[in-house]
């Protein structure tokens, strides 16, 4: 509390810099990959900072009081997501697309945490499911 009024604002200083660190795990993946990988390879950057992060992903996901965001990372990383997702011709828009993405994302990755996948764990379901994902919205790898 020396360097912060209350606990609220420890909050959002530490989702801001998730935010940043996510968003930075995600364009890395995207820039190493070939465009066809880029979703595969950002939602298996996502996974791997929710397994080596599992406290900073948690605190992003949780569940709390509205209150404006410290800076603009969140939406910085909802951006990126869009970017993604982005395609010409399309009966889904880009904030659908991107819902439907996060939504499987997270929910793999929320899944996999509490070892619902059992001993034989996931396998290739995570890249079978991105690819589903993407071949059932039309999704265009980013150029």
């Amino acid at each position: 509390y020396r360097y912060f009024p209350d606990k609220i604002s420890i909050e959002r200083a530490a989702v801001d810099v998730a935010n940043q660190l996510m968003l930075a795990a995600l364009q890395k993946a995207v820039k190493s990959a070939h465009p066809t990988e880029a979703i595969l390879a950002a939602g298996n950057a996502y996974r791997r900072f929710a397994k080596t992060k599992p406290h900073l992903y948690a605190l992003m996901m949780e569940k709390r009081l509205v209150f404006p965001p410290a800076s603009d990372t969140g939406k910085k990383l909802w951006n990126f997501v869009l970017s993604l997702v982005h395609a010409g011709a399309s009966e889904w828009d880009e904030t659908a697309r991107a819902v439907a993405l996060w939504s499987f994302l997270h929910g793999f990755v929320s899944l996999e945490q509490s070892g619902r996948f059992g001993a034989s764990g996931p396998r290739d379901g995570f890249a079978a499911g991105i690819h589903a994902l993407s071949a059932g919205l039309q999704i265009d790898p980013p150029v």
